[in-house]
């Protein structure tokens, strides 16, 4: 008898989880059909979720390979160490920080890098599409039937969202309606956004991922990781392949921005020039400012011309920069002013908080530096590098020369002579050139010890005392010593008729350590040929040995010297100024120098930069107006900018003011810059009126305070003024401020000692940059 087998259904929850039945008993097994990893599709699924989610925050999970180029659909590996994840930026709040993708960059490790790729497919909004009106429809009747919940305080926290979710919608539609108005026409975009992630698999890559969803979560910003598909993904949005699939679009989020909307997400700053520095301008078209880092390489040199017409705002430029620069406790400033009032007020202000000295070195005043005293940074090592035992030598020799005036080569003797007497003077006080040790033993000693030393060998002479100087029976060795003590003897004799031409020596120590030295010429309003010719050859040769005193004591203590050489045009009318100007600039990278060279006769510069070799030399650059187009070219050419003439015509044509009582020309007082870094902007000093227009920026001339020194007269009849009037205001002006202590009878140096420094970690020093 045979019983028939009842047939036992599936239970419909196992029919649900496990795909069909579970094996029975008595029934014959199919290998393959009932395995449960094999049929359970939702396991598989769930357990790629399950592991997608708790590996994708650990890259080191991910797999390792040595192949160049491998994926796990999570990421793009290359190598054991490099990857690059993938974010889909996939909605935005209603508002968004300025400059929000340059925060997200901040927030990455500096082995990772962070590359933006925007979509943008081209759409229009039809206000008579059917389907647009009915939603408009909807968010008026949602916007009424919330209209009265922000009355009560008590919910308003419950309906906080739905409010602000209402006034957003009316926002945006007022927005979109003005957009396309017929006044304004925007372009609108369907707008996707996706970021390239790359860096070194580690804690540090997955801390600063997490740190980039927070602040996009803080800011309403909906960022998701590209997780699934990655191969279509970089397929779909690649420039290269351009695969614009449907499909792979529609994962990604997509907005409706306009143009001007869009031009805020991108990536490119325009106008922002540097991240770190010194503030030098504020672009004229962006308003960002301009930041740059003076020595920010140790091997380059660090020159910067400024030109600029009389009233162009060169004064005022220049005067920002030394601001700036001398906030860094590694800064020294040396002036040299051929004017001589020029940075007086601003020396002034100095002088409140740090040693400053002020040497007039006009015709008549007597202030002079000795170079006969062997320079000493402090550091044998360093001086022995620098010659400073030759700079001495050499230096003595040039300011003994140029006292000897135009007829030095007209006696045969007269320069062994010289270079006689300061061998003289250096052997007795116990200095040899071959030892450093004994270079100290030159301290005191001045030109008067060389004068005396040419006075005793002509008495020697005189009284036949000399029998043994084979060169005593040479009648022209007698008569160019003759004319040498001659020569001397008016400068270093009491009553020399020109004794007081070195009345007021400046010592070495007070020119090193001081934190200011403004060397002023007193060559305002005067020719060159209208001062003495050796007068002249010795205000350079002073101004050249200080130069060379604060580089080598900044040097040694690890700091830079700021050199201003005003007036680059009269500099080339000096005798000598190329040897000096150029040693300056040539020499200065490997002494730590800054070297801003600056002039306000175009014209004569392009003959003076030709002469002094500045063109050769030049890292930086800042021209403001020149009116002749001619020598704007010829500039431009020469500093090879020619591609900025466009720029420079516009701040030559540039007015005052636009209408008689409108805003001023943003191109006044501009100029075109040019950084070493390569960077090129137009852009223009902006301080507020409380500091541009005091008396640190006053220049001492007519045109620079015709907008903060004079007010409008009330009536006719005192609207304009008689010009001798208009300089004895300017002069009172340059007068007020904090008077400078007289150190001496000319030279003047402030009461307040500078605050204590730190020493350098090192005995060594470098030039890495000016730290912040």
């Amino acid at each position: 008898m045979t019983t028939a087998v009842t047939k036992k259904k599936t239970n419909p929850i196992v029919r649900l989880l496990f795909g069909g039945r579970i094996h029975e008993p008595g029934r014959p097994k199919k290998v393959g059909r009932w395995d449960l990893m094999n049929r359970i599709a939702w396991y598989h699924l769930w357990a790629d979720v399950f592991t997608t989610n708790s590996q994708m925050r650990d890259s080191r999970t991910f797999p390792e390979r040595d192949y160049n180029l491998y994926t796990n659909n999570r990421a793009v590996f290359s190598g054991k160490d490099n990857l690059v994840v993938f974010l889909s930026f996939d909605g935005y709040g209603t508002t968004l920080p300025m400059q929000f993708r340059a925060e997200m960059r901040k927030r990455l490790h500096p082995t990772m890098r962070m590359f933006f790729m925007d979509y943008s497919i081209p759409t229009t909004i039809d206000w008579e599409d059917p389907k647009l009106k009915a939603l408009l429809r909807n968010y008026k009747n949602t916007a009424e039937e919330n209209k009265g919940l922000d009355n009560n305080a008590f919910e308003y926290q419950k309906n906080r969202t739905d409010l602000a979710r209402d006034q957003w919608r009316e926002e945006s539609i007022v927005y979109l309606s003005n957009a396309t108005s017929a006044d304004r026409q925007l372009e609108f975009f369907e707008y996707r956004c996706h970021a390239i992630v790359m860096g070194i698999r580690g804690e540090d890559f997955d801390e600063s991922l997490e740190k980039i969803e927070q602040f996009c979560t803080r800011n309403g910003i909906t960022v998701n990781r590209v997780v699934q598909h990655l191969a279509d993904f970089t397929a779909a949005f690649s420039p290269f392949s351009m695969d614009h699939s449907r499909k792979s679009f529609g994962r990604v989020g997509k907005n409706v921005f306009s143009d001007e909307i869009i031009a805020r997400f991108t990536g490119y700053d325009q106008g922002r020039i540097g991240t770190h520095g010194s503030y030098i301008a504020r672009d004229v078209n962006s308003g960002y400012p301009v930041l740059y880092k003076f020595r920010e390489n140790d091997v380059d040199a660090e020159n910067f011309v400024v030109i600029a017409e009389t009233g162009g705002g060169k004064s005022f430029f220049v005067k920002n920069l030394l601001n700036e620069l001398m906030k860094y406790s590694r800064v020294r400033l040396t002036i040299n002013d051929v004017e001589g009032d020029e940075y007086t007020p601003l020396v002034s202000f100095y002088a409140n908080h740090d040693s400053c000295l002020i040497l007039n070195m006009a015709e008549g005043q007597g202030s002079y530096f000795d170079p006969v005293e062997i320079m000493s940074s402090g550091d044998l090592a360093i001086d022995a590098e620098n010659g400073t035992y030759g700079l001495g030598v050499n230096y003595t020799l040039s300011y003994l020369s140029a006292l000897m005036g135009s007829h030095l080569h007209t006696y045969q003797w007269a320069e062994s002579i010289l270079k006689n007497a300061i061998s003289v003077v250096y052997r007795d006080a116990g200095v040899l050139g071959d030892d450093a040790r004994t270079w100290k033993n030159s301290k005191g000693l001045t030109l008067y010890s060389v004068y005396q030393v040419i006075k005793d060998g002509h008495e020697a002479l005189r009284r036949g005392a000399a029998m043994g100087d084979y060169r005593a029976s040479d009648e022209d060795y007698v008569k160019s010593l003759t004319f040498v003590r001659a020569q001397l003897a008016e400068y270093f004799e009491p009553d020399g008729s020109r004794a007081s031409v070195f009345s007021n020596r400046v010592s070495t120590e007070d020119v090193a350590n001081a934190r200011v030295v403004l060397c002023s010429f007193g060559m305002k309003s005067k020719a060159t040929v209208m001062v003495d010719e050796v007068q002249l050859q010795l205000s350079q040769l002073s101004a050249a040995s200080i130069h060379h005193v604060r580089s080598l004591t900044c040097k040694r203590e690890g700091k830079f010297n700021v050199t201003v050489w005003e007036e680059l045009q009269r500099w080339a009318e000096f005798p000598s100024a190329a040897g000096i100007l150029g040693t300056a600039i040539t020499g200065g990278r490997k002494m730590g120098d800054i070297n801003l060279i600056i002039s306000n006769q175009p014209s004569m510069f392009m003959d003076a930069g030709s002469k002094l070799k500045i063109f050769e030399n030049v890292q930086s650059v800042a021209i403001g107006a020149i009116r002749d187009a001619n020598v704007r070219n010829e500039i431009a050419d020469k500093l090879s900018i020619s591609y900025l003439k466009d720029e420079l015509t516009m701040l030559a044509t540039a007015t005052s003011k636009t209408s008689e009582d409108g805003p001023e020309s943003p191109y006044k007082r501009a100029f075109v810059i040019k950084l070493s870094t390569g960077e090129v902007t137009l852009g223009k000093v902006v301080l507020p009126d409380g500091i541009a227009q005091s008396e640190l920026f006053k220049t001492g001339s007519v045109e620079a305070v015709e907008d903060t020194t004079i007010e409008e007269a009330s009536s006719a009849a005192t609207a304009f003024q008689d010009p001798d009037d208009i300089q004895r205001q300017i002069d009172n002006l340059l007068q007020q401020g904090p008077p400078l202590r007289r150190r001496s009878r000319r030279a003047q140096q402030a009461t307040v000692e500078p605050p204590a420094e730190v020493a350098p970690d090192s005995d060594g020093w470098d030039f890495s940059g000016l730290i912040n």
